[in-house]
């Protein structure tokens, strides 16, 4: 695995790799599929568990803004389907079990819509970052915020993480840590259960089961489905603030009270609203019940 690793990242970013057993990965430091965030070495392969797993995948990333996970930097058409993971990462920023950053680095020059897949994987273990952590992916959002001149689109069906994520910093959450602008992301028949936690001195830090920072730009949209939080999950804010938010945004809640996402909104003060349905979608801040076309 670590050859197969070390061949994407040299020639072969778009090589699609099945499984065929179980791969323990006991002693060795991962290398990320996807090592760098430019537009030759972005991971835009298959990779088909075929219902395999992948254990003890371990990885730190200390140095800059690199991201780390089973693939640290996705492009267009990069699927991830039908795998287990049992992971434990640390790094610096933008630490997901699945995928650390889908920025569509072309996106900021030309009208490129790139989009990824995550089907049918199930993760558990811990994550551990300074800022923006996410159970299946850290960050969703153009590298080039509102100027990008194309969208980002995200499918999650079926998916699931379960275990204990950590920041110092801010962003972190169950399933995804942080959506910008100009993404477009669909969280179907998924699942969160464990612990989230954030320590950072300011307020900008969000902790919630699903999305732990939703942008307020107009070109922004979640969907979700069906997706639970297990009432024994916990959401933290250590230095006081309110786990879910802060003055300006919106804490989602599901009828449990636990706390799906913060969404910003740009109220005066924080509110909170209940989801009283599985199934709605998020547009500027702004809840409303999902009817598909």
């Amino acid at each position: 695995m670590m050859d197969v690793a070390t061949e994407i990242n040299s020639t072969l970013p778009s090589a699609s790799i099945k499984l065929m057993a179980n791969i323990d990965l006991t002693g060795y430091d991962w290398v990320p599929f996807g090592d760098e965030n430019t537009a030759s070495r972005l991971y835009t392969g298959t990779v088909f568990g075929n219902e395999k797993s992948i254990l003890n995948l371990k990885g730190t990333k200390i140095g800059g803004s690199e991201a780390t996970g089973l693939i640290a930097f996705v492009g267009n058409g990069a699927r991830i389907e039908k795998l287990n993971l049992d992971v434990h990462l640390s790094g610096r920023n933008e630490i997901g079990g699945v995928i650390g950053s889908f920025e569509g680095v072309s996106c900021a020059t030309v009208n490129d819509n790139p989009v990824i897949t995550i089907s049918e994987v199930h993760v558990t273990g811990d994550i551990k970052s300074t800022k923006r952590a996410g159970g299946l992916v850290s960050v969703v959002q153009p590298k080039e915020g509102t100027s990008a001149k194309g969208t980002l689109t995200l499918n999650i069906d079926n998916c699931s993480f379960e275990g204990n994520i950590s920041t110092t910093g801010y962003r972190a959450a169950g399933l995804i840590g942080s959506i910008g602008n100009g993404a477009t992301v669909t969280v179907r028949e998924s699942s969160f259960d464990g612990n989230v936690e954030a320590n950072f001195s300011s307020n900008s830090r969000y902790t919630c089961g699903i999305v732990g920072f939703f942008g307020n730009g107009a070109n922004v949209q979640l969907y979700v489905e069906n997706v639970t939080i297990s009432e024994d999950s916990t959401f933290t804010s250590v230095s006081g603030h309110k786990s879910g938010g802060i003055p300006s945004g919106k804490i989602i809640k599901d009828a449990n009270g636990k706390a799906l996402l913060w969404a910003q909104d740009g109220a005066n003060e924080m509110t909170e609203v209940t989801i009283p349905s599985a199934k709605y979608k998020v547009i500027q801040g702004v809840v409303s019940t999902w009817v598909e076309e």
